[in-house]
């Protein structure tokens, strides 16, 4: 199987559905919380309800997932949403 064929297979209902799943289970594990910790060690949740004022915060390198919504980040002169 080629990596095109891969991509073929996923169509946009299925990250869809996969994206809503992901939305569920974490409205689930956060039991409606700003921050929740979790078992798995480095690995957090985070769920807001409303848009938040800006804040400058300090990041170690990470990976984030955003299930709903957007971010901003903005690292140096650079803007990432």
């Amino acid at each position: 199987m080629f990596k095109n064929d891969i991509y073929k297979e996923f169509d946009n209902k299925s990250i869809d559905i996969t994206i809503e799943s992901l939305r569920n289970n974490i409205n689930r594990w956060t039991n409606k919380e700003d921050q929740s910790a979790t078992a798995i060690e480095g690995l957090s949740l985070h769920r807001l309800n409303e848009p938040s004022q800006p804040k400058s915060i300090m990041y170690e390198p990470r990976i984030c997932l955003i299930a709903q919504g957007a971010k901003r980040v903005m690292l140096g002169e650079e803007t990432y949403v």
